[in-house]
C-alpha cells in the first residue's frame, strides 16, 4: 500500500514547479550552477513570491532520492493519502492504471512519466516481482510523486474490486479470445457513456494479459499497428492509450443512469454461474479450456446495472439450489402482468 503522507520531498524542475504552484513547498534547495536556467529562474521567482525559504548549494544530489534531480530539490507539505474511490473521483476521465506483475521497475517509471504527461495520477501495481522505487525513478523523471503514491496489491482481484469497469489492453486475438475493440472504437464508446470508475489493465512485459485476466475485463482493446509489427512495449502502449483517452470527453451522466455494481459482485456471479453450469453438465471434463473464461467475459459485456445484477444473482442462485435439490421445483406458468416503469 502507499504510505501515508507521501510527497514530502520533490525533485526535478517540472515536479518542483508544480509543487510550488500548488503552495506545498516549504524549503527549496537549488544548485548554484543552475541559477541561470530559465526553468529554475521561473521556479525561484514563484517560490520567492510564495515566501518559500531558498538555499543555494553546490550540489543537490546528496539531498535527492534519484540520480537526476535537475538541480532542484524541495521540502514540501506531504500529500494526503486518498482511498481508491477518492482517487477515481478526482480523475477526469475517471480511470486508474493497473499494471499486473510488471518485472522491470524502469518500465514502471516510464509508465508513471506517461501518466504525468497526460494528466493521470493513480497507479496500481499488482505483485511486481522486482519493484525498486529508486530504479523506477530513473525513467520517471519528474513523475516521482506518482511512484510515491502508487499502491501495491497482492492480488489482481484486490486491485480491481472497487472498480465498475475493467478494460484490458492486448494485441492477442483469435477465436478462443473475446472480441476486441480497436482503441479509437472504445474511446468513441466512452464519449457516449456516463463516467464510471475504470481500471485500465496492462499485463507484464513478456506475456501481456494472461488468459485469467480476460474474465475480469468488460472490454478488450487493441491498439492499431502495422501487421508486420503488431505489438508495442509497455510504456508505448500506456502512452498511446492515455493520449487517445485524454483527447476524448467522457460522456455526461444521463438523468436516468443507474449505478453499476463493483467488480467484486461479478466474482460472486461467476461462482454461481460456474456452479450451475457444472451441475447441469455443461461444464464437464471435455469442455474446451477457453469456454469458462469466455462465459465470464460475456457476463461483463452485458453491463448490468445494480438492479439487474441482483436479478442475475437471484436467478442463478435459485437454479443452483434447485439443481442441488435444496428447494422443490414446481413449474408455474409465468403470469403476464404489467409492471411499472420505475
Amino acid at each position: 500500500m502507499a504510505r501515508a503522507g507521501i510527497g514530502d520531498r520533490v525533485e526535478g524542475t517540472h515536479a518542483v514547479a508544480a509543487a510550488v504552484a500548488a503552495g506545498r513547498v516549504i524549503r527549496l534547495s537549488v544548485e548554484k550552477s543552475r541559477l541561470e536556467s530559465p526553468a529554475v529562474a521561473a521556479i525561484l521567482s514563484a517560490a520567492e513570491a510564495g515566501g518559500v525559504v531558498i538555499e543555494v548549494v553546490d550540489d543537490v544530489r546528496p539531498l535527492a532520492g534519484t540520480t537526476a534531480p535537475q538541480g532542484v530539490v524541495a521540502s514540501a507539505r506531504p500529500l494526503r493519502a486518498l482511498t481508491l474511490a477518492e482517487l477515481v473521483a478526482l480523475e477526469d476521465p475517471p480511470a486508474v492504471l493497473v499494471l499486473d506483475r510488471v518485472e522491470d521497475p524502469r518500465n514502471v517509471g516510464a509508465v508513471a512519466r506517461a501518466m504525468m504527461n497526460l494528466g493521470f495520477g493513480s497507479l496500481h501495481l499488482v505483485s511486481p516481482p522486482r519493484y525498486d522505487p529508486a530504479t523506477a525513478a530513473i525513467t520517471a523523471c519528474w513523475a516521482t510523486e506518482i511512484l510515491e503514491g502508487a499502491t501495491i496489491h497482492d492480488t489482481l482481484e484486490e486491485a480491481l474490486a472497487p472498480m465498475e469497469q475493467v478494460v484490458g489492453f492486448t494485441a492477442r486475438h483469435g477465436k478462443n479470445r473475446p472480441r476486441h475493440l480497436l482503441l479509437p472504437e472504445w474511446c468513441e464508446r466512452i464519449e457516449r457513456e456516463p463516467p464510471r470508475s475504470t481500471a485500465l489493465l496492462f499485463g507484464s512485459e513478456d506475456s501481456g494479459l494472461r488468459r485469467d485476466h480476460l474474465s475480469h475485463c468488460h472490454w478488450l482493446v487493441r491498439i492499431p499497428s502495422a501487421s508486420a509489427n503488431p505489438s508495442f512495449n509497455l510504456s508505448q502502449s500506456v502512452l498511446l492509450a492515455l493520449f487517445e483517452l485524454s483527447r476524448r470527453r467522457w460522456g455526461g451522466i444521463a438523468a436516468d443512469e443507474k449505478p453499476r455494481p463493483p467488480i467484486s459482485e461479478f466474482a460472486q456471479l461467476d461462482r454461481l454461474v460456474e456452479a450451475v453450469l457444472t451441475q447441469s453438465g455443461y461444464f464437464r471434463k471435455g469442455t474446451p479450456r477457453p469456454v469458462p473464461q469466455l462465459v465470464k467475459h460475456l457476463l461483463r459485456r452485458i453491463d448490468p446495472d445494480e438492479r439487474e445484477m441482483g436479478i442475475l444473482m437471484g436467478m442463478f442462485g435459485k437454479i443452483h439450489r434447485a439443481l442441488a435439490g435444496q428447494v422443490p421445483v414446481k413449474p408455474v406458468p409465468l403470469q403476464d402482468t404489467e409492471a411499472r416503469d420505475d
